[in-house]
């Protein structure tokens, strides 16, 4: 039944059907060490802090949005921010506040940005 579903050579002895034909098996090389494009430093040297490029916009929005009393709200010209396309600046105001442990909301309109605390 095997003869007719596949079709063997029967002048092969049966044990060539299975041998590989690549000869002894190779030896097992030995991982070699990958060589490094860049210089490993120790971690602990370095500094964790992160100073994107409106790190002393974001500062200063911070120091004066601590310093404001009750429901006031820092008015900030967008002419003034350094050509950060709202939705960034919305984004930066609230990471910082969010790190600072600040609760707050804003506003936008066509030139002005508003951030205020919600809790004091």
């Amino acid at each position: 039944m095997i003869d007719k579903l596949f079709s063997f050579d029967k002048n092969i002895p049966d044990r060539h059907i299975f041998e590989s034909n690549r000869g002894p098996m190779a030896k097992e090389k030995t991982p070699s060490l990958p060589i490094n494009k860049y210089r490993l430093v120790d971690s602990s040297l370095l500094d964790r802090g992160r100073r994107g490029k409106h790190y002393d916009l974001m500062q200063g929005i911070l120091k004066e949005l601590r310093a404001a009393e009750g429901t006031s709200a820092l008015q900030i010209p967008l002419d003034d921010v350094g050509g950060i396309g709202l939705p960034n600046l919305r984004s930066a105001v609230h990471r910082m506040a969010d790190a600072a442990g600040l609760e707050i909301q804003t506003l936008a309109d066509e030139k002005y940005f508003y951030v205020w605390k919600t809790s004091p």
